[in-house]
This record gives structure tokens, C-alpha cells and sequence, in this order.
């Protein structure tokens, strides 16, 4: 059964998950970076894969419509990843791939000009742009269940897709 789920309810959250998704991803250590009021070149979440390359994340989280609303009214737009990338273009060392993780859902139009953003950066050597929507978030979380314990047991327990044993497993690793 795959599992919907609902966005983290603040920013902090969702860079916490966000940091543990690109763990789970790349294999690799990622790390929070700075702290809020520093500079950070558009990068909240920063690490090294196993070919060294050298990857960026920047949160976006969107509210919710009502406090009870699971519904995200929000979406980022052409102009936020723009202003984003050229944060990001500052950062040194340069970055290999910053990856934009927003609490959206999937938008065809934003995708299209990812691809266009990337075709034309890949011609003058400069890093790469991913987007990830909520429904990549969703995919993770319900391919790494040590994941899902750790963020939302709580689902897990209302669709009886908890197991004690599994959960104490994945806390003790």
C-alpha cells in the first residue's frame, strides 16, 4: 500500500526532512547549513556525495490553506527558482547540483523549465538544478520506512501499517 502523507507543518521540520531524504537518496552525509540570519547563498541543506560532488539543497515550504487543511495552496514560482539558482551561483565552492525541495505537489510547467534552466547551464559548465516536489518526498518516505517511523508514525499507526518490532529496529540503527 503506498502512503500519502502530510507536509511537515514548519520550515524546520521540513529541512530536517529534507537533509534526511538527500541522506537516503545519495548515500551519503548532508548537514544543515548555517543557521537562520546568516548568509547562505541560498543553501540550507548541504553535503558531498560518494563522487564528490558537491550538492545543495534549498527548503521551500508552503503552508497549508486552514490550520486543519491538508490541501497546499502555495506553489513556488519561475521567479523564486531564478532568484534561488542566482543565490546559489555564489556559493563557494561552487556547487555540482543544488536540488530546489519544495512542499508542492508536481507542476509540469516548473519541470519544463527546470529542463530548460539545465539544458543551458550544461553548456556553459555550470551546476545542475533539480526539483523536488511533495510526491518526491511521498516516493522516499514510503521507500525508506525508517524514515516513515521517524517522521510519522502516527499515519502509519491509522492505515495499520506499524510494526513495534520494526519501529524499535529502526531507532536502535
Amino acid at each position: 500500500m503506498v502512503l500519502s502523507f502530510t507536509a511537515p507543518k514548519n520550515w524546520q521540520d521540513f529541512e530536517l526532512l529534507s537533509k534526511e531524504v538527500a541522506k537516503k537518496k545519495f548515500d551519503c552525509d548532508f548537514d544543515l547549513f548555517g543557521r537562520a540570519g546568516q548568509k547562505q547563498d541560498g543553501i540550507d541543506v548541504i553535503g558531498i556525495d560518494k563522487e564528490y560532488q558537491h550538492i545543495g539543497i534549498q527548503c521551500k515550504h508552503k503552508k497549508a490553506d486552514a490550520p486543519k487543511s491538508k490541501k497546499i495552496h502555495l506553489t513556488i514560482s519561475k521567479k523564486i527558482i531564478d532568484e534561488e539558482i542566482k543565490k546559489a551561483d555564489g556559493l563557494k565552492p561552487p556547487l555540482n547540483r543544488l536540488i530546489l525541495a519544495t512542499t508542492s505537489f508536481r507542476d509540469a510547467a516548473l519541470q519544463r523549465h527546470i529542463s530548460s534552466i539545465n539544458l543551458d547551464r550544461t553548456k556553459k559548465g555550470l551546476f545542475k538544478v533539480e526539483l523536488w516536489s511533495w510526491e518526491t518526498f511521498e516516493e522516499e518516505l514510503n521507500n525508506h520506512s525508517e524514515l516513515s517511523y521517524l517522521y510519522y508514525d502516527k499515519i502509519l499507526k491509522t492505515h495499520k501499517q506499524y510494526d513495534k518490532d520494526m519501529n524499535i529496529l529502526h531507532v536502535l540503527t
